[in-house]
């Protein structure tokens, strides 16, 4: 688990920094190659980053039947679980979490920057990764390699949320500079 969340993370650090490449490119406006490049380098990094979700989240799993999760705070129940009177917290629970939120924060990062029309439409993008999410869930739960879980996709959603805040953040900062 920790390689898949190392190249993801590989991807989104390129990706960063081929956005304030490309945007201190497009800010000089004398080498329109360069800025072509750099987008189809990004275009490329994004069609790693769905190959790798799809690798990850379904064809490297193995085929068994999982009963579906449609409470989205199960994991946290689990996660926080009193016994004896004392809250007991199981970091494990938590980290699944923090996972499934990290792999999608490219995907917010990667729509607005590949898909211009979208950049000012936070809501679409979001809702895009929502849907993209539950998609993979449900293809999880009827080809019989994981479980079909409401908090992966509340999960996964929050995370393409942070990605849309960093590229607005990043959009917002490098164009102003």
């Amino acid at each position: 688990m920790k390689r898949i969340l190392f190249y993801l993370s590989i991807v989104l650090l390129c990706a960063l920094l081929l956005y304030v490449l490309g945007k201190r490119a497009q800010r000089a406006k004398n080498d329109e190659h360069l800025i072509r490049r750099i987008h189809y380098i990004g275009l490329f990094l994004f069609l790693f980053y769905i190959f790798s979700v799809l690798y990850i989240t379904i064809f490297s799993r193995t085929v068994q039947y999982r009963k579906p999760y449609l409470d989205p705070f199960w994991r946290l129940y689990l996660a926080f679980a009193v016994q004896n009177g004392r809250i007991t917290i199981r970091w494990y629970q938590l980290n699944d979490a923090t996972l499934n939120i990290i792999m999608f924060i490219p995907f917010g990062f990667f729509i607005p920057w590949c898909i211009k029309r979208l950049q000012n439409h936070s809501f679409l993008i979001v809702g895009l990764g929502f849907i993209c999410s539950s998609l993979i869930e449900l293809t999880q739960h009827y080809t019989l390699r994981g479980s079909f879980e409401t908090s992966d996709i509340l999960c996964n959603t929050i995370g393409c949320f942070i990605g849309v805040c960093i590229y607005k953040f990043l959009l917002k900062n490098v164009v102003e500079e």
